[in-house]
């Protein structure tokens, strides 16, 4: 591989990636809350509210890891291996949100709980690709 394709596989600002990831992490934590404030009426929603709260501290700690990157780039190589079980783990809490959301809210009839297993998923994938963004960075030495 080139040099010029080994820069689409990594974020060229680790900083601002890391800042996305602390952001998105604060926001799904804002919606958890409202999700599991919301469960007290909807049992269903409780599965997808507690995997979103999971995922933004994990969206949380992708961030703060990626600033440790963003700050000595040149020896961020030791943090590849924190920065990959982050993301396999947001990939793997996202899909796990999904599933309890759609099936338990399948079973019980309740559209909302549905709807936000899907959001859950959607929103594990984007954690994950700042994750995968910030890999690429610390191996590399962006």
């Amino acid at each position: 591989m080139t040099e010029r394709s080994l820069q689409s596989f990594r974020s060229r600002r680790p900083g601002v990636t890391a800042t996305v990831a602390v952001i998105i992490g604060g926001l799904v934590a804002v919606l958890a809350a409202l999700l599991l404030w919301g469960a007290a009426r909807d049992g269903a929603l409780v599965g997808p509210g507690a995997a979103m709260l999971l995922l933004a501290v994990l969206s949380a700690v992708t961030g703060i890891v990626g600033f440790r990157v963003a700050r000595a780039p040149r020896e961020a190589a030791p943090m590849t291996g924190p920065l990959q079980l982050l993301t396999i783990l947001v990939f793997v809490v996202g899909v796990t949100g999904a599933v309890l959301g759609v099936v338990i809210g399948g079973i019980q009839g309740s559209i909302p709980a549905i709807g936000t297993g899907v959001l859950t998923l959607v929103l594990g994938l984007v954690i994950a690709l700042q994750g995968a963004l910030l890999y690429g960075a610390a191996q590399h030495g962006a």
